[in-house]
């Protein structure tokens, strides 16, 4: 099966599935990792520099390298990954370019405007993959509450992904705390759900065998 998974930002993605991919490409599937935008940002109140663009970029690298995955990195700047016409096409120009079977994604109702985009952007350009699953990568709620009702048992990954996270030091120093708190916490509430101690859960938008 040859899998994209998508992320406005890098980081979204090992948050939201890192330990699934991982444990997916274990079993011998090929990942795909598409990152939409540069992900550099500065502070809203003081306009400090919190994250540049090439040490973001390199720890995506880093973090590709341990999934074992193909990284496309997009070129849009942090805050304007729109729904448009661009975004679409550079979805579907994907799932045709790698065949793809299978894609993760951001949930719809995100309240991240990145992460809306490219949410809609792969519901819009991968509307003929037969299976979509989206993700939560934050603990932000919008519009709408994030329910999962498709889980997978990563109790054997669990240590990765927290490991893997790690590799997002200009993030990890100012936020990792959260992280940890946060994908613990959803984690052991899924695996509560499916008797397991680690789980990533997923709203499936579309899955067949």
């Amino acid at each position: 099966m040859n899998i994209l998974a998508t992320g406005a930002h890098f980081d979204d993605i090992e948050l939201g599935c890192g330990a699934t991919l991982r444990k997916l490409v274990d079993e011998g599937h090929k990942l795909y990792m598409f990152v939409g935008t540069t992900s550099e940002f500065v502070s809203a109140i003081s306009y400090v520099p919190i994250r540049n663009a090439d040490a973001a970029k390199e720890e995506g690298k880093r973090s590709s390298e341990l999934l074992d995955a193909v990284l496309i990195c997009g070129d849009t700047p942090t805050f304007d990954l729109d729904f448009s016409h661009k975004l679409n096409t550079q979805i579907t120009q994907l799932v045709e370019q790698y065949q793809i079977d299978c894609v993760f994604t951001h949930w719809e109702h995100d309240p991240h405007h990145d992460h809306w985009g490219l949410a809609h952007a792969v519901l819009h350009g991968a509307k003929h993959v037969k299976r979509i699953l989206a993700y939560q990568s934050s603990w932000y709620e919008g519009d709408s509450l994030f329910r999962p009702n498709f889980y997978v048992d990563v109790t054997g990954y669990w240590q990765f992904k927290m490991d893997l996270l790690k590799v997002f030091r200009t993030e990890y120093i100012r936020v990792g705390h959260k992280w940890e708190q946060f994908c613990e916490a959803n984690s052991k509430l899924n695996g509560l759900k499916i008797g397991r101690p680690y789980v990533e859960g997923f709203q499936c938008i579309r899955w067949e065998y």
